[in-house]
């Protein structure tokens, strides 16, 4: 299988055992114990080793591969001349032309004194083997493993700070902590506050008494308290259905629909408690008691 062969070679690395690996990333770099956490991750996989190498008796087949087209993408003089040289062969059929541009590129290297360092590549039958190959290169480097707290998937650590797998999985959360980006909702939100706050502050700068229209008592601070009590679980509602329309790995009709009707109903409820709110206006005839 050639990695060019997309989406081919997708599909075929999807089919390895990944219960198995993902038990074995769970054991080396989320373990329950302090003393396996406390080594390097490499230390940690020569311990595994020693009681079983099942996932790592496989071997990756080296193959050599020609870094010629790399040295001549750094070398301009160099590709111009090997360009001519290859040029001159066109004509020639696939057998004497292989030949010929075989002769130009030794031409190229000799008169532009070129390197052409080893190289190598890496061949592998089945999907299992090469993902434990990338696996023990990414322990063996001392790399660290870390859960992404978006998506749920692994990623390998660039900074030790870094709480998700991508850029775009971190703006997703911060959408997610603002009322899933929804502005009209956060500004709902905010609205109620602001409202209450400014009634709470006013209320202490004029020792006056605040009711609502029907003349019942109130505190602005206990209204606004029993708000955030009530909104969190308006909120979670909202933000589920977020999360089931966001993070599901196929959106669907149904979701959309869900999260649709879950904002419509977080929005009318906003909307009844700054109703609420507002109905709330200072006595000016009271004197707010200690």
């Amino acid at each position: 299988m050639e990695m060019t062969d997309a989406p081919q070679f997708y599909e075929w690395l999807t089919t390895y055992d990944r219960e198995r690996v993902m038990n074995l990333i769970g054991q080396l770099y989320f373990s329950e114990s302090a003393d396996v956490n406390a080594l390097p991750p490499s230390q940690r996989l020569r311990g595994y080793l020693a009681f079983d190498r099942t996932l790592f008796s496989v071997e990756a087949r080296e193959q050599e591969y020609s870094c010629f087209l790399k040295v001549l993408r750094n070398h301009m003089l160099a590709g111009e001349a090997f360009g001519k040289y290859e040029g001159q062969n066109k004509r020639r059929n696939t057998g004497t032309r292989r030949k010929a541009d075989f002769k130009a590129g030794c031409q190229a290297i000799r008169e532009y004194n070129l390197r052409i360092p080893r190289g190598t590549m890496a061949r592998f039958e089945e999907p299992q083997e090469l993902v434990m190959y990338l696996l023990r290169y990414t322990i063996l480097s001392d790399k660290h493993i870390k859960k992404c707290e978006f998506y749920g998937r692994f990623f390998v650590l660039r900074r030790s700070t870094r709480q998700y797998c991508s850029p775009a999985y971190a703006s997703k959360q911060r959408n997610l902590d603002g009322f899933c980006g929804e502005r009209e909702v956060s500004a709902a939100y905010k609205r109620i506050v602001a409202n209450l706050t400014t009634k709470d502050k006013k209320q202490k700068e004029l020792r006056r008494q605040y009711c609502l229209d029907g003349g019942a008592v109130v505190k602005p601070r206990e209204v606004l308290r029993q708000f955030y009590e009530e909104n969190y679980a308006h909120q979670e509602q909202f933000r589920f259905a977020w999360e089931a329309l966001n993070k599901a790995e196929k959106k669907s009709w149904a979701d959309r629909q869900t999260y649709e009707q879950a904002k419509a109903d977080y929005l009318s409820w906003l909307d009844s408690r700054l109703s609420y709110a507002k109905q709330i206006h200072i006595d000016n005839d009271s004197i707010l008691e200690e």
